[in-house]
């Protein structure tokens, strides 16, 4: 008799919890699920299921049923349940062999794991600070065994709501957390706002470790625990640096203000990897830009303390032998390198911001820059004669001290002149100003100004300027070149008036006795449209009317002087001579490359400026050592060459020694001997370069004084150089261009450096200096027909050379126009002076011809512009 119950499958459920009951409790923890009932507890419930007629399959679910309530009641552990699930009993084709409510009730079952595994990781991840992925993992096994089988599968169960579950859990999770730090900070002291936003700032960077590395993927391929907590920290955090950002930049101290944002630049990592399209706007550039002007401004005021600090300690002496500057040109930018490296290492987000804070920083530094120049020539201008600078020196006892005076062979022929004693230490301020000028160059680099000024051409939006705002101009009246000889001495004393409307609006100081004055005087207006001003240079004379030496109109206009750079201008007179202006528009761009131009300009212009400054020192006894009285006595008292006996009017040329151009030139020599050796030890290249082309040049413009008078309209009392005088003269030039480049030793300066146009020049002169009347005018007319020789050689501006399409070189044996004029001033015939102002006066119009032609194509080009603008 075989017993079969009223309800089979109950009672043998009842039966197998219990054996599973009994099996747990006595089982040991590392015994195999495999073997967690007994051979003969498998032969009852085998024997029970075959009589009760329960198929194998049946009896198989229905294990794993109680298993699976088992591990939710807590009694089995999650690795056996995997170990478990391991053995699966039956093969996926016999599947479709089975009853259909075994299938269901199997996919039940499967169903059921996957429920309660994701509700116990919902649960356990509440507790977010001590799991990880490691303790998840055996629940996640499980899943994937049960998410592999086919029954599984064909549910086709939305695991969505589930995973935003967990999510959900994570999130109130961190908000909790995030709100419990955040009221720890709050409840602690300190000094401004930014300590509490720089410790949220660290606690979510290191949450995020925390849980990058406890989940260093998402859970279930879907939860990102990680990201989901910095993303909710994030959002709570953004309001407060929101808060930040509209606070007054100045409550807030600096040093704590950019630790905050090196955490922040952390934080942007974060938010662009894990919340990039979050509602929170995390933008760092809005909340510390406010901090950095800030910081470039206080950088502003710290200019004057960098340039005082870099020279206080300077003894100005070379750093090293052959370097020429001294520590203050290497200091100062040493005060640069730290706010660079500085802004440079914000790692600024904003490419454009970026480039406008490095556009602030090249600003301070060349301000800077040239507030160190300005000291640089400020110092040597006050070792300088008052003569030969603007400013009036300070050192007045000093001076005269360094003043020495030395006299001639012949004291009685010879005047005194002053010997200007140049010290070292001047050297080094002319060397200090070339060396900022190449540091700025590497700065500039450093920068990456040109990569700056792309960026900012880029991004900045097009402005329209008011046509009529007005513009601060500053007229420089630098100097003036071959002027009208005015006076019997063949010289002027020339002083400027420059009127507007007949009214005179200016007036330099008089120069006396000369026909190249230097004024170096300013004159400041306003203007808001373009304008005229008629310049007159006049000759003072004290006892008669001031006579007019030449005129010319100066045109301004402010569109012209949009670069806010010092534009120098000759301005050539009416007839006969021209003016050097340096107009400037007062003003500067927002533009990286104007700040570093305009220093580049200025320091250029103040080395040339200090070089000239030292030739015009040396001048005066330049011009006293040869003049015609000195050069020419040593010859004139010999018997040789009787000076006054008419023999010589037709003797040949007789050779005239190195000995005797060496006792003609004594004064001179000692004087270079006195000077130059200075300036070429302690100058450098480019420095000593400048200045003895300077000096060269100045040397031979003396020396064509003896030849010939100033260009005027008018026939000179001057009377040619005698043959002799004539040989002596080129002999002399030849002698110190040998002397200049060093003797027979040749290891001075280079000859082909020497021979600068107005020595090829004066070349020209000897070959038609004895030339007739008829003669010369037709070598001038011959001149104006030759390519280079057009126009008179000193007239044509810096503009017109730079401008000019490149022509043929002159013949080096055709001599200058204004050459030609010169000589025939010097002759008697009655149609000369008709010539000479014929001559001058056609000039005069050619270039007024020309210069129109400048300005009417100059005010076509802008007229296009306006309209090209306008559509």
């Amino acid at each position: 008799f075989t017993f079969i119950p009223e309800n089979p499958k109950a009672y043998y459920h009842l039966l197998l919890e219990m054996c599973v009951d009994h099996a747990l409790a006595t089982r040991n923890e590392n015994d195999p699920a495999s073997g967690l009932l007994s051979a003969s507890t498998r032969a009852l419930l085998i024997d029970c299921g075959v009589r009760w007629r329960l198929t194998s399959s049946w009896r198989e679910i229905i294990l794993m049923e109680v298993i699976k309530e088992r591990y939710r009641e807590g009694k089995v552990p999650v690795h056996f349940l995997s170990d478990f699930l391991n053995n699966k009993f039956y093969k996926d084709s016999d599947v479709n062999q089975w009853h259909i409510s075994e299938v269901n009730m199997l996919g039940d079952v499967y169903g059921g794991l996957n429920h309660m595994i994701l509700d116990n990781v919902n649960h356990d991840i509440k507790d977010l600070e001590n799991v990880s992925a490691d303790y998840f993992a055996p629940m996640l096994e499980i899943l994937d065994k049960v998410h592999q089988r086919e029954v599984y599968q064909k549910l086709n169960i939305d695991l969505t709501p589930f995973f935003d579950d967990i999510k959900e859990t994570v999130v109130v999770g961190a908000i909790g957390r995030y709100n419990v730090k955040d009221a720890e900070v709050q409840a602690e002291r300190y000094e401004n706002e930014t300590v509490p936003l720089t410790n949220m700032a660290l606690y979510i960077v290191s949450e995020h470790a925390t849980h990058k590395k406890r989940f260093p993927k998402p859970l279930l391929g879907a939860v990102d625990v990680a990201a989901i907590v910095v993303e909710n920290n994030l959002r709570n955090f953004v309001p407060l640096m929101q808060n930040m950002a509209n606070m007054d930049a100045r409550k807030l101290p600096m040093a704590d203000v950019f630790p905050l944002y090196q955490t922040c630049r952390e934080l942007v990592s974060l938010f662009e990897t894990y919340a990039p399209s979050s509602s929170a706007h995390f933008n760092i550039s809005d909340w510390f830009r406010p901090y950095v002007l800030k910081y470039l401004d206080t950088l502003d005021t710290s200019i004057q303390g960098w340039v005082t600090a870099a020279i206080k300690q300077d003894q100005f002496e070379e750093v090293s032998v052959g370097a020429g500057h001294s520590s203050s040109a290497s200091d100062l930018f040493a005060f640069f390198y730290e706010p660079l490296a500085w802004v440079k290492g914000l790692n600024w987000p904003n490419d454009y911001q970026r480039a406008t804070f490095i556009s602030k920083l090249a600003k301070v530094f060349c301000k800077a820059v040239d507030l160190y120049a300005q000291y640089m020539e400020s110092m040597f201008t006050s070792y300088m004669p008052s003569s030969v600078t603007a400013v009036a020196s300070t050192e007045t006892k000093t001076l005269a001290e360094q003043l020495a005076s030395f006299s001639f062979r012949s004291e009685s022929d010879a005047k005194k002149a002053s010997q200007f004693v140049f010290t070292s230490k001047m050297c080094v301020l002319v060397n200090n100003i070339e060396a900022v000028r190449q540091r700025l160059d590497e700065l500039y680099r450093r920068m990456d100004v040109d990569e700056v000024a792309q960026i900012l051409h880029d991004n900045e939006p097009e402005t329209e300027e008011d046509l009529d705002t007005p513009h601060q101009f500053e007229i420089v009246f630098i100097q003036g070149e071959r002027l009208l000889p005015m006076d019997s001495n063949e010289a002027s004393d020339p002083f400027i008036i420059m009127s507007h409307d007949g009214k005179d609006v200016f007036r330099s100081k008089t120069i006396n006795a000369n026909l190249n004055p230097r004024w170096n005087e300013v004159y400041e207006v306003t203007l808001t449209k373009e304008i005229s001003y008629l310049i007159r240079v006049f000759d003072a004379d004290k006892l008669q009317k001031d006579r007019l030496c030449g005129w010319q109109y100066l045109r301004i206009d402010p569109l012209d002087y949009e670069d806010y750079m010092p534009h120098d201008i000759w301005l050539d007179l009416a007839q006969i001579g021209r003016l050097l202006l340096r107009v400037t528009m007062k003003g500067e761009r927002d533009d990286v490359q104007f700040f570093f131009g305009r220093t580049f300009r200025s320091l250029k212009r103040k080395e040339a400026d200090l070089s000239g400054m030292i030739v015009d020192a040396m001048v005066p006894c330049v011009q006293a050592c040869l003049t015609e009285k000195v050069l020419f006595s040593n010859f004139r008292s010999k018997t040789l060459f009787p000076f006054f006996g008419s023999s010589v009017q037709s003797a040949k040329v007789t050779k005239v020694s190195d000995e005797d151009c060496d006792n003609a030139l004594w004064p001179l020599l000692d004087y270079f001997e006195a000077s130059l050796p200075i300036l070429y030890d302690y100058l450098t290249t480019e420095g000593m370069i400048m200045v003895i082309t300077k000096l060269w040049k100045e040397t031979l413009v003396t020396i064509e004084s003896l030849l010939m008078p100033p260009l005027s309209t008018a026939v000179s009392d001057r009377t040619p150089l005698t043959e002799i005088e004539m040989h002596v003269v080129f002999k002399i030039i030849e002698f110190i261009k040998l002397y200049l480049n060093g003797g027979d030793a040749g290891d001075g300066f280079p000859l082909k450096a020497l021979e600068i146009p107005k020595y090829k020049d004066l070349l020209t002169v000897r070959p038609i200096y004895d030339s007739t009347t008829e003669e010369l005018i037709s070598e001038y007319n011959r001149a104006l027909t030759v390519p280079g020789r057009g126009k008179l050689g000193r007239q044509q501006s810096d503009y017109d050379r730079r401008s000019a399409p490149k022509r043929p070189a002159a013949n080096s044996m055709t001599p200058n126009p204004e050459t030609v004029l010169r000589i025939l001033r010097m002759r008697s015939e009655e149609t000369v002076e008709e010539f000479l102002i014929q001559a001058i006066d056609t000039q005069s119009k050619a270039r007024e011809a020309r210069a129109q032609s400048k300005r009417d194509q100059l005010a076509y080009q802008r007229q296009l512009m306006r309209d090209q603008s306008e559509n």
